[in-house]
Formats: structure tokens, C-alpha cells, sequence
């Protein structure tokens, strides 16, 4: 009985260290704000991560915004018969960081983003799919950047660029 009790006590207090040096592990970070380059429909995102467990990460980027889209009557590219409309747009980007790359916890990504793609004419804001839309510009407005390793979100953030 005293054996058993004293297995137990060890068990609890190997599993009470392990937690805590799981939970005393530094945290992933951005080493700096990431840079952001707008190009109308596009945005390019550059960035560098500090704390990185070894092995490889990916990281993610999901970047929200309101795009101005001009619809074109069917059959004609006259500028009297278009119609602009904003619409708000999603656009994702993902890399691949191998375990090289993720060296001494630190790694640099970069990545472009969009352009967003639209459902359908109607769904952007045009009277009908006959329509031809396009995207004519995004003003983003939000950046989250989703970094994950071995199947686990070590950082999340986000941020306006």
C-alpha cells in the first residue's frame, strides 16, 4: 500500500515538471512589426519569427479587405456602362518553412497575397453573372498571421497593415 502511494506521488510529480517545462517554454513571437507592400490587388508580407520549436513551421496568412469592383455590361468595354461597387474580400497565402529554414528558433518568411478571388458577378455586387466583374483595387485592412508546428498554433496575430 505505502509502495503504491509513493509510485503514485512520483507519477504526479514527474507529470507536474513535464507541465510546467512545457508550459516555461518560450513563446513563439514576430521579432518585429512585418512589413507590409500594398500592390492594388495584391500585398506582399514579409516578416521574421523568433522562439520556434525545431523542426519545420508553416505559416499562414489571411488577409481581409474592402476591394472596389466595377461591373461590366455584357458586350460592351464602354466606360458609361460600368458600374463600381466595394465589396468585402478574403485572400490567403501559405509557406512552408523546412526545418533548415527554422534555424537556432528564428526564421524569416515572405509571401504575396491575392489577389482575392470572387464567387460569382452577382455575388460581387454586379445586376447579374452576365456581368463581368473585376477586382480594381483592395484597401486591406487587416493582416492575421497563423503560425503553426507539428499540427499546433503557436501563433496567432493580427494586425493592420
Amino acid at each position: 500500500m505505502r509502495m503504491r502511494r509513493r509510485i503514485t506521488t512520483l507519477l504526479a510529480a514527474a507529470s507536474i515538471a513535464g507541465l510546467a517545462t512545457a508550459t516555461g517554454a518560450a513563446t513563439v513571437r514576430l521579432s518585429d512589426r512585418p512589413q507590409f507592400v500594398d500592390h492594388g490587388t495584391k500585398l506582399e508580407v514579409r516578416g521574421a519569427l523568433q522562439n520556434l520549436m525545431s523542426g519545420g513551421a508553416t505559416v499562414a496568412v489571411r488577409a481581409r479587405g474592402l476591394a472596389r469592383i466595377v461591373c461590366m455590361a455584357p458586350g460592351t468595354q464602354d466606360s458609361s456602362a460600368r458600374n463600381s461597387r466595394s465589396v468585402v474580400v478574403v485572400a490567403n497565402a501559405s509557406q512552408t518553412l523546412s526545418s533548415v529554414a527554422v534555424a537556432s528558433s528564428t526564421a524569416s518568411f515572405a509571401m504575396t497575397v491575392g489577389p482575392p478571388t470572387l464567387a460569382s458577378s452577382a455575388a460581387a455586387g454586379c445586376p447579374s453573372d452576365r456581368w463581368a466583374a473585376r477586382i480594381d483595387h483592395v484597401d486591406f485592412r487587416s493582416v492575421t498571421i497563423r503560425v503553426t508546428q507539428a499540427g499546433r498554433v503557436v501563433l496567432e496575430q493580427t494586425l493592420r497593415p
